[in-house]
């Protein structure tokens, strides 16, 4: 099955947007979806211009019926969800045409015209009121349950599993810190930030580094830290005592599951992000401060983890709702 998510809303929206459509993308891909992200705000995603790269132009979305022909040799159907304002009605029967079914999460008060089905109120929306759907009430899940993973204490062993797309349930007896970047130069962050960490942090405490599958090689590591590698960061964040990573869309996901975390901007893009972090309220460490890494992490630990309940339980509602309009 395809479902396209698309946020429609004025700038000063748009992170917010994007918060809820990740975290709702990311509970359907775990149920075996093909999800796509769009937005309306590609340009002016505030404070937040790496999570460009997750969505697309809105205007990519397809604009006539039968361009999503994927779907349906991939034998499921073409689900279009809109998080989006009433001043955007207009927008929805341009679009409608090209999908079997529209979802609309909408806080008009009403229904969508040209909807198949709207949810009312928005169940992303803060402080809204328990969406009633076909009578049934909206139910508390756990955002990250289910996700997989694989964790390896050997570092050879990590790398063949990568390969063969191993994946093993992560359940410690006490949340590690997680050490997790993206792309090419993972080795030398990641390197650098356990550096200062394994022989600073105590032998009791695990260090765990979630290894891309690019990653090459497999190195010399201190004997409190493991490897792990698996199609899923989700479950190993939400077990984490404190996650050190870019300020980039990892950051979002982590700040949607209500997971400490420690942000070292490490790109120009990251840097704009690394100051929005910084405004609200968020840990951040230039690069260049790494020494300063061990006091942070101990004062992040300490603080109470900002779970977001309404967000989670509004991905896990919509999810049921767009699984059963599929059947």
């Amino acid at each position: 099955m395809r479902v396209d998510l698309a946020c429609i809303s004025g700038s000063q929206d748009g992170l917010g947007h994007v918060r809820r459509l990740l975290c709702l993308g990311q509970t359907l891909e775990k149920r075996g979806v093909d999800v796509g992200y769009f937005s309306s705000d590609i340009s002016t995603l505030p404070g937040m211009p790496i999570v460009r790269r997750a969505f697309q132009p809105l205007d990519h979305l397809p604009q006539h019926s039968g361009t999503l022909n994927a779907s349906e040799e991939a034998g499921g159907r073409s689900i279009l969800v809109l998080d989006m304002k009433h001043r955007t009605q207009d927008t929805l029967s341009r679009l409608a045409s090209s999908y079997e079914k529209v979802i609309c999460l909408s806080d008009t008060g009403h229904a969508v015209p040209g909807a198949h089905i709207t949810i009312n109120p928005n169940p992303f929306q803060v402080g809204a009121a328990t969406p009633q759907i076909d009578g049934v009430n909206g139910q508390e899940a756990h955002y990250f349950a289910g996700a997989d993973y694989c964790l390896i204490t050997n570092p050879a062993t990590a790398v063949s599993a990568m390969a063969d797309d191993t994946a093993a349930a992560f359940k410690p007896d006490a949340g590690p810190i997680v050490v997790s970047f993206g792309g090419a130069d993972d080795g030398r962050f990641a390197g650098a930030v356990i550096d200062r960490l394994a022989g600073r942090v105590g032998q009791a405490e695990r260090i765990v580094w979630a290894v891309p599958r690019s990653f090459p090689s497999a190195p010399v590591l201190p004997e409190n830290v493991d490897i792990c590698a698996g199609k899923d960061l989700a479950v190993l964040m939400s077990k984490a005592a404190v996650l050190i990573c870019g300020a980039g869309v990892t950051c979002l996901e982590a700040m949607a599951g209500g997971t400490p975390f420690v942000a070292i901007p490490v790109s120009a893009d990251q840097h704009l992000a690394g100051t929005w972090l910084e405004n609200n309220g968020y840990a951040v460490l230039p690069f260049e401060k790494l020494d300063d890494l061990p006091a942070i992490v101990g004062d992040v630990k300490t603080r109470t983890r900002r779970a977001r309940p309404e967000l989670l339980a509004g991905a896990e509602r919509v999810a049921d709702i767009v699984l059963r309009t599929a059947l």
